[in-house]
C-alpha cells in the first residue's frame, strides 16, 4: 500500500511537467508572416501616400506648358499653375476621388495582410506535404516478376 502511495504521489508531482505543451518547431512561413504590415502600419502608409498626393497636386507645371509652347504668351496664372488645376479643370472632385480610392486601398490592403498572415503558414504546411508526397511516389519502385 505505501508503495501504491507513493508513486501516486509521484505521479501526481510530474502531472503538471507532462501536461506541458509540446514545443512544435517554428512552422514554415512564420518568418513571412511577421515581415508583413500591420494594419496600422497599412493606414499609415494610406496617410503617407495621401500626403504625397497632396504633394504632386501642388506641384507647378506651368513652366512645362511654357515650354511645350515657346511663342505663345503665358498670364501669369499660367505661368503659375499646378497639377491640382489641370486635375480638377474639368472634374472638380477629382482630388477627393483619389484620396478616396486611397483609403479604399489602403482598407483593402489591411484585411489582405491579415488573411495572408492566416494563409501563409497552411500554404507553407501544405507545400511541405505536397513535396514529402511527391518524393514518396517517385522513389524507385522494385517490380518483382514471378516467372
Amino acid at each position: 500500500m505505501r508503495k501504491l502511495l507513493i508513486t501516486a504521489a509521484s505521479l501526481a508531482f510530474a502531472a503538471p511537467a507532462v501536461a506541458q505543451p509540446y514545443p512544435y518547431p517554428e512552422a514554415p512561413g512564420e518568418e513571412v508572416v511577421r515581415e508583413l504590415p500591420s494594419t496600422h502600419e497599412v493606414e499609415a502608409m494610406g496617410h503617407v501616400m495621401e500626403r504625397m498626393v497632396g504633394a504632386v497636386m501642388d506641384m507647378p507645371v506651368g513652366g512645362i506648358v511654357e515650354a511645350m509652347e515657346p511663342g505663345r504668351y503665358h498670364s501669369e496664372a499660367e505661368r503659375n499653375r499646378t497639377v491640382r488645376d489641370f486635375a480638377t479643370r474639368d472634374d472638380p472632385y477629382a482630388e477627393a476621388r483619389m484620396r478616396g480610392s486611397i483609403d479604399a486601398i489602403t482598407g483593402q490592403m489591411g484585411l489582405m495582410t491579415e488573411q495572408l498572415a492566416a494563409l501563409i503558414p497552411v500554404l507553407s504546411r501544405s507545400m511541405i506535404d505536397l513535396e514529402r508526397r511527391m518524393e514518396e511516389a517517385m522513389r524507385p519502385y522494385h517490380y518483382h516478376w514471378d516467372e
